[in-house]
């Protein structure tokens, strides 16, 4: 189980040149509500420096808190936090500052943190409190990104097996060294995971819930906009608030078979929609919705997979076992075997998603 927060982080850049905020024709805002029940924005500020207090860009502010919006939350269990089958939005308004035709560009990532929480007298875990621990004189929360806490566990599995070689691991340290080799192995497998679990678009049509506008984690997307003198004065109408509102719509799939099947398909459970169809249709000379995941996918296996099964030898093999659905539906199951084998590594090393948007333009 994760929890989630959000956060963006807007830069501009011009001819290559770094602008601060002051110099640029824009600005970016958020609307309420500005946070989940469990808000970390102590943890925002004391470990990430970012201002959590500001829900518009301008003079010294360079990055806002947004609100990643989970539209499955349980309304009675707002400890639960994210896990398979989850999906929302997260929006932020274009504020125009001088007239103009300009292009934006959104990066969009989901990373993953390591932290620990205290329990309640019943060892539950408790969300909203996060462990202290004391560095260097220090005291700050348990809270690391994974590849950071991936590396401390490598050098704690190095310090350990030397007490073994010496014959003075006691049971517990034992139990720890057992531990730290499995997080320093995981953890970065778990990161690399969200690529391909925690996936973005730029639409979802709201009649079917299919998607459409994948968001490559590795590239932009672009949006060109002309601002007018009257967009600048703030004298905006209702539909050009809309027209400079940005919405991205993000999905953690429950199965893969979300992905490559069809709704009424056998194989593909009444509570986990497909996230594409066939009837889909794509611009000329481009490719439908789901065509572009599945490439992704099968470019991208470290991002989706983990399995030693051989039709994930490499891209050709994963795609030849998706296209064989149709004569060949049980070639789901190890394709969802893997799926799931990822998503057990990512709920069992990360507790905070932290989801980025850096927005710049030309």
């Amino acid at each position: 189980m994760t929890i989630a927060w959000f956060t963006m982080n807007r830069e501009v850049e011009n001819s290559g040149v770094q602008l601060r905020s002051n110099e640029l024709p824009f600005e970016v805002a958020v609307t309420e509500p500005y946070t989940n029940p469990l808000d970390y924005s102590t943890l925002l500020s004391t470990r990430l420096s970012y201002d959590t207090t500001a829900h518009e860009t301008g003079g010294n502010v360079d990055s806002i808190k947004c609100l990643m919006v989970d539209e499955t939350e349980d309304v009675n269990n707002p400890n639960r936090g994210l896990q398979p089958g989850s999906h929302g939005t997260l929006s932020f308004r274009i504020i125009p500052k001088v007239t103009g035709t300009y292009t934006l560009h959104f990066n969009v990532a989901a990373h993953g943190y390591h932290a620990a929480f205290l329990t309640d007298n019943e060892g539950a875990l408790q969300p909203a409190q996060l462990a202290t621990e004391v560095v260097e004189g220090e005291t700050g929360y348990v809270f690391y990104a994974l590849p950071e806490y991936a590396a401390s566990q490598a050098d704690r599995v190095e310090e350990l097996e030397d007490a073994t070689e010496a014959a003075t691991l006691s049971p517990a340290e034992y139990e720890e060294l057992v531990t730290a080799r499995e997080d320093s192995v995981n953890c970065p497998k778990a990161e690399q995971f969200m690529k391909g679990h925690m996936l973005f678009f730029e639409e979802r049509d709201r009649a079917t819930g299919l998607y459409s506008g994948f968001i490559d984690p590795g590239s932009s997307f672009d949006r060109t906009y002309t601002f007018t003198a009257s967009d600048v004065a703030g004298t905006l109408s209702a539909e050009r608030q809309a027209e400079l509102t940005v919405t991205i719509y993000w999905i953690w799939p429950n199965t893969f078979g979300q992905i490559v099947l069809d709704n009424g398909n056998a194989s593909l459970s009444s509570r986990d929609p497909a996230m594409f169809s066939s009837s889909q249709t794509a611009p000329e000379g481009e490719q439908t919705p789901r065509e572009v995941l599945v490439d992704f996918v099968c470019g991208n296996k470290q991002y989706f997979f983990e399995s030693t099964n051989s039709i994930f030898a490499d891209s050709n093999s994963i795609r030849t076992a998706i296209g064989s659905l149709p004569t060949t539906p049980d070639i789901i199951i190890p394709l969802s075997n893997g799926y799931n084998n990822a998503d057990q590594i990512i709920g069992e090393n990360v507790q905070i998603l932290f989801a980025e948007i850096i927005v710049s333009a030309d």
